[in-house]
């Protein structure tokens, strides 16, 4: 979960200057084409779950413009608002959530804590404790819905429409195909509870977590970028980004040669961390986020490894919850370099 950096003043400086460029490799070939999404052709998408299927229907409460939060709590119950998170393999609440739902904190408790949801199934969940019982180490206090209690619905998140909705995955499956051309189905690979997609700038393509909980585009590591082609040492640095493990340096990419499951992108703001983020995203330490999941409705199929998308309408791109006006490149560098 990185903190954003400044960077609404590096963006004017780094205009002003030309030092914002796509930094990518001559050997990394031109980008395949994206493939059309044509409005005027009215092929069906996938069928609506039906109502049985339906196990819960949740809107995105009042948060951050990056996060997305759902109340859990039994109806008439106090409220246990939780961050929705894909990127946590487990639920974990800060010391000051879990004193604030009337909880009782004990340092040498070995087995999770239950409290019931308005799904029928208790919540299992751990407090962090590690560096204090009476507050969180970042200050931000909250809880993490993570993978240990996801993995067990087919989940949908509506970005336009801002809802979530948990799906019975013994009444609903996803299909392993559509027509639809602002529709996709893919496959994704699982490391436990965690998902993770394949992205390609170029003709290269390379894999990251699908984090929800991550408030950018995309952010790559140091090695993940060098293997997409970027000259990762000729970017412009942006600043740094910090999470429970500590901060780290980031540098900025601007490209236009992003795709995801055959969707482009435009120009797209892109972080790039040359040390990586302590290993907290799997082999490749690199991140999808919530800036480039907000065009869409996905449902995760977790126990069949699929993954469902449809575009919506909205296509601005945003970075860190504001909207981007792309820099371009430097006048004279051209791309790519």
């Amino acid at each position: 979960m990185p903190a954003p950096p400044c960077f609404h003043g590096f963006l004017r400086r780094a205009a002003r200057a030309g030092v914002v460029a796509l930094g990518l490799a001559a050997s990394a070939g031109p980008a395949p084409a994206a493939i059309a999404e044509d409005a005027s052709v009215a092929a069906p998408g996938i069928p609506e779950p039906p109502p049985e299927a339906v196990l819960a229907d949740l809107p995105f409460e009042d948060a951050p413009p990056t996060r997305v939060f759902v109340n859990l709590a039994p109806e008439g119950s106090k409220p246990m608002v939780l961050m929705l998170d894909t990127g946590a393999s487990d639920c974990v609440l800060t010391p000051g959530m879990a004193r604030s739902l009337g909880i009782s904190i004990r340092r040498t408790k070995s087995t999770p804590y239950r409290r019931a949801t308005r799904l029928g199934r208790d919540l299992q969940f751990w407090i962090d404790t590690q560096s204090s019982d009476t507050a969180s180490k970042t200050g931000f206090e909250y809880g993490l819905l993570g993978g240990s209690f996801l993995d067990d619905y087919v989940l949908e998140i509506d970005y336009p429409g801002r809802r979530v909705r948990f799906l019975d995955r013994k009444r609903y499956r996803l299909p392993e195909h559509t027509d639809a051309s602002n529709e996709r189905v893919l496959p994704f690979k699982r490391s436990g509870t965690r998902i993770f997609t394949e992205i390609e700038m170029g003709d290269r393509s390379e894999r990251v977590l699908l984090d929800t909980g991550a408030p950018g585009t995309v952010l790559l590591s140091g090695r993940s970028a060098r293997r997409l082609g970027i000259d990762v040492d000729s970017l412009p640095v942006l600043g740094e980004i910090g999470g429970v493990l500590g901060t780290t340096e980031v540098r900025f990419l601007e490209t236009d040669h992003l795709r995801w499951a055959g969707f482009a992108f435009g120009a797209t703001p892109v972080e790039v961390a040359p040390r990586g983020f302590y290993n907290q995203a799997g082999s490749t330490d690199s991140i999808l986020g919530y800036d480039l999941l907000r065009q869409f409705t996905i449902r995760i199929d977790y126990r069949r490894k699929r993954l469902w998308l449809r575009r919506g309408a909205d296509r601005e791109m945003t970075f860190y919850g504001e909207p981007y006006e792309a820099v371009g490149p430097a006048p004279e560098s051209g791309e790519p370099r």
